[in-house]
């Protein structure tokens, strides 16, 4: 893998990126400044320090190892009926995302999933939810997404603990022809919880999870033919068509190297970091039997 000294800005960074709350689709794509030494650093730092030894890190359990992930189905009064039934989630999550994750992380993550065995019922309906939240913000603090998500926990509570879990994700019917939202999931960024508004599907659910490990988008930098990095381009939002952060859906669509050593899943040992012109060779990292030391 190689980096450059000068950070080219081709990997578009979340347009709040020290906020909670990343959008997977919205009605506006967000405003993502330049990737630049300094936002990068900022970046890393959310998720962990990979040239750190793994006994060293405090949050390492939240990028590595097992993964208690609850898939919570809820639905309105005015709106009423599961979003996805529970053999269908179970196998999104068993069959596809689990597996991808295990790929991407060179089995350094798994994930064991639970679906909840009924849908439990909001306390507001999904006109209150859905015209509270103003989701372009860059807080979700009291608004009535962080709402939803947090009533969907206690509703769930009297058959689930969460403290037996590490993510939720919180899935309820789609709320586009309640209010024209054309937003698919948000996450936490690197953090626990995921919305999935009605399209409980592998790009989408992989995506928002890909988030809460610290994944940024990936995105398409348009520069020039006599410069494709000048820094005078344009970005291209989810333009990365071979990333599932960026416009890839399927699971071939591989979190890039960048956002694997981001995570720390690519050790710095894997990348060489470019100062001079010169002949370099790039090796293989989407393969579960990658060298790592390259």
């Amino acid at each position: 893998t190689l980096r450059w000294l000068a950070v080219a800005p081709v990997i578009g960074l979340p347009g709040h990126a020290m906020s909670p709350v990343e959008i997977r689709c919205g009605v506006a794509d967000e405003f993502m400044p330049p990737l630049t030494a300094s936002t990068e650093a900022t970046l890393r730092a959310r998720t962990i320090n990979a040239s750190m030894p793994l006994s060293a890190r405090s949050n390492a359990s939240h990028y590595f190892g097992g993964q208690r992930v609850l898939v919570i189905r809820v639905d309105f009064s005015d709106l009423s009926g599961e979003s996805v039934s529970l053999a269908t989630a179970q196998s999104v999550m068993d069959n596809e995302v689990g597996p991808f994750f295990a790929q991407s992380s060179y089995g350094q993550t798994s994930m064991v999933s639970t679906v909840t065995a009924k849908v439990y019922r909001l306390p507001q309906t999904s006109v209150a939810y859905a015209t509270g939240a103003d989701l372009l913000k860059s807080s979700v603090d009291n608004n009535s997404a962080d709402q939803l998500h947090a009533d969907a926990l206690a509703v769930a509570q009297s058959d689930y603990s969460p403290a037996d879990y590490d993510r939720f994700i919180v899935a309820f019917p789609v709320l586009n022809a309640v209010t024209g939202f054309n937003w698919w999931g948000l996450a936490d960024y690197a953090g626990s919880r995921v919305w999935i508004n009605g399209n409980f599907k592998f790009e989408v659910v992989a995506h928002e999870l890909g988030h809460t490990y610290g994944a940024p988008h990936a995105s398409a930098w348009r520069g020039s033919l006599s410069d494709p990095i000048a820094p005078t381009g344009t970005r291209v939002p989810y333009g990365d068509l071979s990333d599932l952060m960026g416009g890839g859906h399927t699971a071939e669509n591989d979190f890039s190297a960048y956002t694997k050593w981001l995570i720390g899943w690519l050790p710095d040992a894997a990348v060489q970091t470019v100062q001079v012109t010169g002949r370099y060779r790039v090796y293989r990292y989407d393969t579960m039997d990658a060298n790592l030391q390259h």
